[in-house]
């Protein structure tokens, strides 16, 4: 479909609403989900209350974790972590 990604509010309601159905799906439990930059910041940037779709500039390979409740809170636990990559990764990525 043309045009899809054009519209910057289109985009974070897609979004919004496709983490919103991950989550639906399954309750209670602990779920890794792969997405390219302009993706998870428009997700963590409508949880921060942040106006803009790109806010920051996440790393290769980094991971950003958020907290689920049941009762519709959500919160940003993590943003950008990467000690899990190998030091020699991190050094040769800046």
């Amino acid at each position: 479909m043309p045009g899809r990604c054009a519209d910057p509010e289109a985009f974070r309601h897609r979004v919004i609403d496709g983490v919103e159905q991950l989550i639906g799906a399954h309750p209670s439990d602990r779920v890794a989900a792969f997405s390219h930059a302009g993706t998870i910041n428009a997700y963590t940037g409508h949880l921060l209350g942040l106006a803009r779709n790109l806010w920051f500039a996440p790393g290769y390979a980094s991971i950003t974790r958020i907290a689920a409740g049941r009762d519709g809170r959500r919160g940003v636990i993590s943003l950008n972590e990467s000690g899990h990559l190998h030091p020699a990764y991190l050094s040769a990525a800046r």
